[in-house]
């Protein structure tokens, strides 16, 4: 179950102000490690986590019941009694976004497939040419799609956009992003999550003219069990999120400047585990309409209504021929009873 913790544009924030993710059984018991979130600069951007309960012998949170899932705000601003005079805004008081996702098990007597293991982390496989344009969004809900190529947006200083791509089992995500069409990243940062709004890895350009840049894992269903955080995320196929901020103090005039975002899907697509059920239906899984969405820009919301309308066009065009043929194999058979009923020559003539 994760949390997204939301302020809006503009709000006052604290680096070290956010929110805690836990999840405890009936008895009390922790099902996986507490999560603090925090926004990490004095930038306000939605920043968020989950927390877990996995399934298994010898794993704690096995039984049945009535879970504890608790969200509380930590930092300057997040205790109880905090007010935006203690240097924050409250964590407590911010919109707060939970989402429950329920991934089906594997079938019976199937082992966890191996995590993925070496892996290329360069970006060498990076697009290039013409830029698409895009506008991100203010959050995961309104992210659109923008899947391997090269993309361009602005960026006010202190503004954050979010983005989505699909990933599929094997496949791994390869990210670069500058500003105002310089080689660098100066004044960015960039994070990505995956489906269910785990954070995965983050890289900023903390150093003048570093490049921004960035390499995911391989997704497989086996690297839950790795013990590297980074690692462990890349865990489902689906949607991913990628989050762009900039500085407040990035320089330039203050006006919204261009930044390139340059995406790479890479691998070739992997069968899904031996799951029990549908993860397609439980959000995970990638779908030939996510792949044919990834490369319009589109938001979830415009592709959905895309697809409606065109699925209303074909509809309405399959009615539109069966009523054609309809009316002709009418008019055909009015046709030939007129000829069997009409009447022959008359005998006085």
């Amino acid at each position: 179950m994760s949390a997204v913790l939301a302020p809006p544009p503009g709000t006052r924030v604290t680096a070290s102000e956010g929110i805690r993710i836990t999840l405890k059984s009936p008895g009390g018991v922790a099902c996986s490690d507490g999560t603090d979130i925090t926004f990490g600069s004095m930038v306000a951007r939605p920043v968020a986590d989950y927390a877990t309960r996995r399934i298994g012998p010898g794993r704690a949170c096995q039984e049945a019941g009535v879970y504890e899932y608790a969200v509380e705000g930590i930092g300057p601003g997040g205790g109880p009694d905090a007010t935006a005079a203690d240097g924050g805004s409250g964590a407590r008081d911010l919109p707060t976004e939970l989402r429950f996702m329920l991934e089906p098990g594997l079938r019976d007597g199937e082992d966890i497939p191996a995590p993925a293991g070496s892996y290329d982390q360069g970006t060498s496989a990076l697009p290039s040419g013409t830029a698409r344009t895009t506008s991100g969004g203010s959050g995961f809900n309104d992210a659109p799609a923008t899947g391997h190529g090269v993309w361009r947006d602005e960026l006010a200083p202190g503004e954050t956009r979010f983005y989505r791509m699909p990933v599929d089992w094997g496949q791994q995500l390869l990210l670069d992003a500058s500003l105002g069409g310089r080689t660098s990243g100066d004044g960015l940062r960039m994070t990505v999550f995956n489906p269910a709004r785990g954070f995965v890895v983050d890289a900023d350009a903390a150093r003048p003219g570093r490049a921004l840049a960035l390499a995911t894992a391989p997704v497989a269903f086996g690297n839950r069990t790795s013990g590297r955080n980074e690692t462990g995320a890349m865990r489902f196929s689906g949607w991913y999120f990628v989050r762009l901020t900039r500085d407040r103090d990035s320089g330039g005039t203050g006006a919204a400047e261009r930044v390139a975002l340059r995406v790479a899907v890479t691998g070739a697509a992997r069968p899904a585990p031996p799951y029990a059920g549908d993860p397609v239906a439980a959000g995970f899984g990638v779908t030939a309409a996510d792949r044919r969405a990834a490369g319009t820009g589109l938001t979830a919301r415009e592709s959905d209504r895309r697809d409606t309308l065109r699925t209303v066009a074909f509809t309405a065009f399959g009615l539109g021929t069966a009523l054609l043929i309809g009316l002709v194999a009418w008019t055909v058979l009015l046709r030939r009873s007129l000829a069997r009923t009409a009447p022959g020559p008359s005998p006085w003539n």
